[in-house]
């Protein structure tokens, strides 16, 4: 699909729109670009060197899907995070706050689902962030606010989105 103008640029970025990798969406992005650029002029030594740029671009974008990189916002779905688990809701009231619903992070589907909640991807997206507020919570079951929320935001810091601003969930 290289040799072919501006498809292998499409294929790219709907497959880093279903993968949550947003090296792929823009690896794709700039394939068209440069073909547009060359006015789709298809000679197989532009294939060719198109496709060479791809396959080390493609390694880049695997190993940053793989933990070697963040893949915070991508141009897939964005998924509002609750940082103060909803499963401890009641907790965080008995403990003075009432709606956490107000602090919540958008980042991309696979970084939420993997990264956060699941096994993982890589080093500095661990998965079990629940579990780590439940390790919290059984130690600290008096917790102030204050307690609470320099908890949330060293686990933002450890998942690498303390940069990021809290958003409504709702």
């Amino acid at each position: 699909m290289d040799f072919v103008p501006i498809a292998g640029g499409v294929k790219d970025i709907y497959k880093g729109i279903n993968e949550g990798n947003g090296w792929m969406v823009a690896l794709g992005a700039g394939s068209i670009v440069l073909d547009v650029f060359t006015l789709g002029g298809s000679s197989l030594v532009k294939g060719g060197i198109k496709t060479g740029v791809k396959v080390g671009a493609r390694s880049v974008a695997s190993s940053a899907a793989n933990g070697g990189g963040q893949l915070l916002l991508t141009a897939g779905q964005l998924h509002k995070h609750h940082v103060m688990p909803q499963q401890f809701r009641k907790w965080f009231a008995q403990r003075g706050i009432s709606n956490i619903d107000d602090y919540a992070v958008q980042i991309g589907q696979s970084t939420h689902l993997k990264g956060v909640h699941g096994k993982g991807l890589g080093t500095q997206l661990p998965g079990g962030r629940n579990s780590q507020w439940g390790s919290f919570i059984k130690a600290n079951p008096n917790a102030s606010p204050s307690e609470i929320f320099h908890q949330a935001e060293g686990l933002l810091k450890r998942y690498g989105l303390e940069h990021l601003r809290y958003v409504p969930y709702k």
